[in-house]
């Protein structure tokens, strides 16, 4: 998904591999996500950033608060979607961005397959 688009707001990177994987629970693939979100992130296959008129990347801070997806979004069973918790964060969704790094491994990755 990131290596056609380069670049997805959290919620709908949730969102799209829930649509790839609907008979999961989404408790569960939202850990999932979260557990490769930081791992990748960790590696420098990633980025959390903002789209200001341009890519600010996240402080620190706000890097460990949007990881913590469980705090981040909001389960709506009737739509069977992840929504971003604006009441609690705000209007601004943090965007996930594939780094060159990040390019290199996935097509590393998809080579081997």
């Amino acid at each position: 998904m990131l290596l056609e688009a380069g670049e997805e707001n959290v919620p709908t990177v949730l969102n799209t591999i829930l649509a790839e994987h609907p008979t999961d629970n989404h408790e569960t693939l939202l850990m999932c996500v979260e557990n490769a979100l930081k791992s990748l992130e960790k590696r420098s296959c990633v980025d959390l950033e903002w789209y200001r008129d341009g890519w600010v990347p996240l402080s620190a801070e706000e890097r460990r608060k949007v990881l913590a997806l469980a705090d981040c979004v909001v389960w709506h069973e009737d739509t069977r979607e992840w929504n971003w918790n604006e009441k609690e964060l705000g209007p601004e969704w943090p965007i996930v961005t594939l780094t060159e790094k990040g390019e290199q491994y996935i097509e590393a990755v998809l080579e081997w397959s």
